[in-house]
């Protein structure tokens, strides 16, 4: 199907690798947690995701290809300001 969205977030308190409905887009966007909530600042983290998987794992079934990667931040909720760099960002097979 196309349309589908997996959103990785840092935050909240479920364990990494929890597959979560996204509120904003019901059956059409998963969010799957990589961090709880409170990580480190200051310091440099290293993130590996395995898309494919991922996808397969959310909406039962392998995605045909990977048409755009966005990066964000969102503390509006919270009331919070963050600041991020992300360095050396790569896709392999």
């Amino acid at each position: 199907a196309e349309g589908k969205i997996i959103t990785y977030v840092w935050g909240g308190t479920a364990p990494r690798g929890t597959v979560i409905d996204n509120p904003y887009f019901k059956s059409e966007s998963k969010m799957i947690v990589l961090r709880k909530a409170g990580g480190e600042n200051g310091e440099w983290m290293r993130e590996s995701v395995d898309l494919v998987k991922d996808y397969q794992r959310a909406f039962g079934h392998a995605p045909r290809g990977v048409k755009f990667v966005a990066l964000s931040a969102d503390s509006d909720d919270t009331k919070a300001r963050s600041a991020g760099v992300v360095r050396k960002m790569q896709f392999v097979k």
